[in-house]
């Protein structure tokens, strides 16, 4: 999700838990299995591309929390008023 999140190649290397490729799209390329030695090789490219989410971040996320606050707030008050 990261990959997507950000519009850009996610390379990981981990000791002890999977390594891999993630291509901008969330496609895994490449990949290793938990606990087994293993070499990926594969390409990534330096993308400069900004994303949507790479601009704004949680934006959204937040204001959609604030509006639904504010809606139950609302909700709430008009029931006491009837």
């Amino acid at each position: 999700m990261r990959a997507i999140e950000v519009g850009r190649y996610l390379v990981r290397s981990a000791n002890t838990g999977v390594s891999g490729i993630v291509d901008p799209y969330g496609r895994v390329l490449g990949r290793t299995e938990i606990y087994q030695p293993a070499v990926v090789v594969g390409d990534a490219r330096l993308l400069t591309v900004a994303t949507v989410y790479s601009r704004v971040g949680d934006v959204f996320a937040y204001a959609s929390a604030v509006a639904t606050l504010v809606l139950v707030l609302f909700s709430a008050a008009r029931r006491r008023v009837q």
